[in-house]
């Protein structure tokens, strides 16, 4: 089971919530073509989860081997690294740990 939020920002114009609304509806509509690669995608990592496989998700492909160019990472020609993933798991491990839920 996929289950989305939609919140109100408090003291949001009412066309600006019912615009939100709309887009709500569009995107995650059960009938939608717009979210559906994403529903299944979730499907399936809620299968993984259920899984007798490992506890972590590894994205160590061509760890190591980023080129950091003025502090940002890019990855490697031609490869199929996943610094994309490490950064994002990176930034998500600060938002929740600087002055954040984590502390």
């Amino acid at each position: 089971m996929t289950e989305i939020w939609h919140f109100r920002l408090k003291d949001a114009p009412e066309a600006i919530y019912q615009r939100s609304l709309a887009y709500y509806y569009l995107v995650n509509s059960p009938s939608t073509l717009v979210n559906a690669d994403d529903l299944f995608n979730w499907w399936k990592c809620q299968q993984g989860l259920e899984s007798n496989a490992g506890d972590w998700s590894s994205f160590h492909r061509n760890a190591g081997q980023d080129i950091d160019k003025d502090g940002i990472l890019h990855s490697t020609p031609d490869s199929m690294s996943e610094v994309p993933l490490r950064s994002m798991a990176q930034a998500w491990k600060r938002y929740m740990t600087e002055n954040g839920a984590g502390e």
